[in-house]
C-alpha cells in the first residue's frame, strides 16, 4: 500500500479553560496546528506544530513540532518530538505572472 499524505491547513490560536474551582488558567501553548496526516500500512502519523505563547524577550521562541502515531493494529500510541526548520528560500508571486 502506498503512503497516503492528507495537507490540513488550520489557523494556531491560544485558549482560556477553566479548571473544577472556576479559576481560569492561560494555555502556554498556541493550538496545534494540524500539519499533515501520513497514512501508512501498520500506522497513521499526525504531524503538529504548536507555538509557546510566552516571550523569553527576544521574541517568541522558535515553534515546536511533534507527531502522534497511532497503531493500526495494537493501539499503542506514541509521540516523537521533532525540529523545526524555518524555511530556506524565499517566493515571490506579482499579479502580472497570474494573468
Amino acid at each position: 500500500m502506498e503512503n497516503k499524505i492528507l495537507e490540513v491547513t488550520n489557523l494556531p490560536s491560544t485558549s482560556i479553560t477553566t479548571s473544577g474551582t472556576n479559576a481560569f488558567t492561560h494555555n502556554l501553548y498556541s493550538t496545534p496546528e494540524l500539519l499533515r496526516a501520513v497514512i501508512k500500512d501498520d500506522c497513521i502519523e499526525l504531524i503538529y506544530k504548536r507555538q509557546y505563547m510566552v516571550s523569553t524577550g527576544y521574541g517568541l521562541p522558535m515553534p515546536e513540532v511533534y507527531k502522534d502515531i497511532y497503531s493500526r493494529f495494537g493501539g499503542d500510541v506514541r509521540r516523537e518530538i521533532g525540529t523545526y526548520v524555518p524555511a530556506q528560500t524565499e517566493t515571490y508571486v506579482f499579479d502580472s505572472d497570474l494573468s
